[in-house]
């Protein structure tokens, strides 16, 4: 085995040349004892001290250079030969004589010997234990950062490296990888914790973890969180004192108390899972869902191995007007500060309190210029809600409540025809009192002085001059009624109800002469230059000054009937459009029977706005929705967030989505379920994620949360967080790690903040804060730790914490 480049740039060397280095060092050997292995790159020497001791360097070191004398320092300075002009002293005593020309013979060449060897590496200081980077090998930063916090946990650190994790090791557990990941591990600890090196390669225990998980094979970019999730279950399952898993099964609560079911839940868990990753970093949470229909109620004890904790997520305000199915109640006006990206459920949730109606109860719309944009369902994302919007939301009436089927109508209101036009189309004068503009009875869009106005306006209005759809108007509206009361009669009062909070409706008198009165026929086709035919407006100062009223006041409008009310109901789609043409979709009065309507409907509510078409009609103008302000006003939310502010948002309770569905035993069907979550049991050491990383459909739609959270360094106190009263009183965590995310979603960099903390002395430690940067390992200040970057953070418990021991009789747990 040779390198034929080696030997050719050495002159005319074969392979049987031989090559002698000598090496001194620093102490004797037993050459007996030592070995050696050639491999393709390196030939690796194994030397067995003759007295044992750590050496600092391979060779001695290099002794001081001896002091030069003065006379062989000058005679250094001098020629190194004499010059052939020098003058030399006569013997003869006749002066100085020109010196003869010398013969100037060069030293014979020496032989050829070995070079000496080159000079030691300078010494350097010697390195402080816990001040070992780890090397990175190609996008590892989330590997070195976890590793390092980790290898802070005082109680984990010892176990591996006072060897005692040897006695664990399952080499039966096929989940495992029969010590291997483990004895990797251990030997990282000792080697960053050993003071002799100032960076280490890593590369074997990623090679371990991605054969055990094959995502961390090669060298992408992945999240720390996860890596530390499946590296600490490598090692329970390599460190699982259970060699066979008994069976265990399930059994529910019942009424049992809740410590009982948590210590059984736990006793279950402990009897397949049984670890130092259980004693050091696993807890117990209480699950509680709640059925919205039957009230059946299941809890659940679960163990955790950290908390995913959410951020609150930036807020905005939104506007809600929301509307009871009595429509006799005025709506209410709410702001409601919600997620910039929330769902719909969450405006419903605030909604259902503000109310007390059930957010299932509650139908959001998000209305725009007059129209239904979009009705906003369960799960559905409320992103798309933007600042020019107009939410709507309606109560429904509870079919279980009231005991039978409901008749929901989503109403959309029209004007049949358009409003008058206040000026003349064509020379734009507006009309005294005492005149009166009359309009085009084809288009309805434009009205004239007089019939030289019309004439001279025809060539402009000819292309414009058709029968245009129904303008809409006010605000769209949902109509609750129970089935056996939706008569064609209780359907207009509630319609007529509704719409008065929106638009201002006048009705125009009818007189018995109002045909001739109103129309003048031209008696010219459109060739002659102008209209076929007009009628005479009616402004809102002819109205008040007839006797006619508000339709809002008429007493006698919810007993019209269907030609003389003042709108007509016809079948459209959510958009306003007609389903079928001409009268067809018109909806009918049936007396005293009920609309034979099927589900959910849209409808439009035609007002009668031409006097030539219908009697009676009336004028239509849009207004400002009338509602009441909130009595109770949300604050505005301050921009900053607190660790226990996403502790809250942890256990508060939450709506499942449809997705998410819960199983009801006593239903027999999938409910969305309340759900809430508690801390029942602490773990000794405690991991805390925030989640700041949101993950949506699209790829361009994942977004991180930059903003700073603000977690004590020491003095934790989680006890308003557990169900279960601790009996040590308090609970404090001192902070001993951190885990750093830099950048953004696309890429970024990890790295950790760590101090080993003193069990018996928790204010002190055994080493301080240090910033780990992959083979980069710093001081720094207490103060400096917390940053709008952390990920991860890693507390321990400050009370020393003697966990439940397991129980070994069936009684004691019955």
């Amino acid at each position: 085995m040779f390198d034929r480049r080696f030997l050719a740039a050495r002159g005319q060397l074969d392979e049987c040349f031989l090559f002698r280095w000598t090496v001194p060092l620093k102490g004797r050997v037993l050459p007996d004892l030592c070995c050696h292995k050639v491999t393709n790159s390196a030939v690796e020497l194994r030397l067995v001290k003759a007295i044992p001791g750590r050496w600092n360097a391979l060779r001695p070191p290099a002794p001081p250079p001896a002091p030069v004398p003065a006379a062989a320092a000058a005679s250094r300075r001098s020629p190194s030969r004499l010059s052939e002009s020098a003058a030399v002293p006569d013997p003869a005593g006749g002066g100085d004589r020109p010196d003869p020309p010398t013969k100037l013979v060069r030293p014979p060449s020496p032989l050829p010997i070995a070079l000496p060897p080159p000079p030691p590496p300078p010494v350097l200081a010697p390195l402080e234990r816990g001040f070992t980077g780890l090397d990175n090998i190609g996008n590892t930063c989330f590997l070195n950062s976890v590793i390092q916090c980790l290898a802070n946990t005082r109680e984990l650190r010892d176990y591996f490296a006072d060897s005692l994790f040897q006695a664990d090791i399952n080499q039966h557990n096929p989940l495992g990888m029969k010590g291997q990941l483990a004895l990797a591990f251990a030997v990282l600890m000792r080697v960053l914790w050993s003071g002799e090196h100032r960076s280490y390669n890593p590369h074997k225990l990623k090679a371990l973890v991605a054969k055990r998980f094959t995502q961390f094979t090669g060298f992408a970019q992945h999240d720390a969180q996860e890596f530390m999730a499946f590296l600490l279950d490598g090692l329970h399952e390599d460190l699982n004192r259970v060699v066979e898993k008994p069976y265990t099964q399930t059994e529910e609560a019942g009424d049992r108390p809740d410590d009982e079911v948590a210590r059984e839940a736990w006793y279950r868990y402990r009897l397949r899972d049984d670890s130092v990753i259980v004693d050091l970093f696993q807890g117990q949470y209480k699950s509680k869902l709640v059925c919205p229909d039957c009230g059946k109620v299941s809890v659940t004890f679960d163990p955790f191995l950290y908390l995913p904790l959410p951020l609150p997520k930036k807020k905005r305000p939104v506007c809600v007007t929301f509307f009871r199915a009595d429509h006799t109640v005025r709506p209410i006006t709410y702001t409601l500060y919600v997620s910039a990206d929330g769902l719909a459920d969450e405006i419903m949730e605030k909604l259902a309190e503000k109310t007390g109606v059930a957010s299932r109860l509650i139908k959001l719309i998000d209305e725009r210029k007059h129209k239904v944009q979009k009705v906003y369902t369960r799960g559905m994302s409320a992103g798309t809600i933007g600042r020019g919007s107009h939410l709507l939301a309606f109560e429904q009436l509870d079919p279980v409540r009231i005991g039978e089927p409901v008749l929901e109508l989503l109403v959309i209101q029209r004007l049949q025809y358009p409003s008058a036009a206040r000026v003349c189309s064509s020379c734009k004068k507006e009309p005294t009192a005492d005149e009166k503009l009359r309009r085009c009875t084809r288009c309805y869009r434009t009205s004239y002085c007089d019939s030289h106005c019309q004439k001279d306006h025809w060539p402009h209005h000819r292309e414009l001059c058709r029968p245009w759809p129904p303008e809409p108007v006010g605000c769209p509206f949902l109509v609750s009624l129970p089935r056996s009361r939706a008569t064609y009669t209780e359907v207009c009062r509630a319609m007529e109800a509704f719409s008065r909070y929106s638009v201002n409706v006048f009705c125009v008198p009818v007189t018995a002469d109002r045909e001739r009165r109103d129309s003048v026929s031209s008696g010219t086709s459109s060739d002659s230059g102008k209209c076929t035919d007009t009628e005479e407006t009616a402004t809102e100062k002819e109205v008040s000054s007839s006797d006619s009223t508000d339709c809002r006041e008429t007493p006698s409008s919810s007993g019209m009937t269907g030609d003389q009310q003042l709108f007509v109901i016809r079948s459209v789609d959510q958009q306003g459009e007609n389903v079928v043409s001409s009268d067809s979709g018109r909806i009918q009065d049936n007396g005293d029977e009920p609309l034979d309507l099927r589900g959910p409907c849209t409808v439009a509510m035609d007002w009668k706005t031409a006097r030539r078409r219908w009697q009676p009609c009336c004028l239509v103008d849009d207004k400002e929705l009338e509602s009441d302000p909130d009595p109770d006003p949300e604050p505005e939310p301050t921009g900053r967030i607190g660790l226990h502010q996403c502790l809250r948002l942890f256990t508060e309770p939450e709506r499942l989505s449809p997705g998410e569905a819960w199983y009801c035993p006593r239903c027999k069907a999938h409910r969305e379920a309340e759900k809430q979550l508690s801390l029942w049991r602490l773990p000794l050491n405690l991991i805390i994620q925030l989640k700041r990383f949101s993950f949506k459909e699209s790829f361009y739609g994942r977004d991180k949360i930059d903003r700073m959270v603000e977690f004590p360094v020491r003095d934790l106190n989680l006890r308003q967080y557990l169900t279960e009263e601790p009996d040590e009183g308090r609970v404090l965590y001192d902070l001993y790690g951190v885990i750093n995310h830099h950048g953004g979603i696309l890429g970024g960099h990890y790295t950790a903040f760590a101090r080993c903390v003193d069990p018996l002395r928790p204010e002190n430690a055994e080493l301080g804060w240090r910033r780990f940067d992959d083979a980069r390992v710093v001081r720094m200040k207490e103060e400096d730790v917390m940053t709008s970057e952390a990920y991860l953070l890693f507390y321990r418990r400050r009370i020393p914490y003697a966990a439940p021991e397991r129980a070994t009789d069936a009684e004691e747990i019955d």
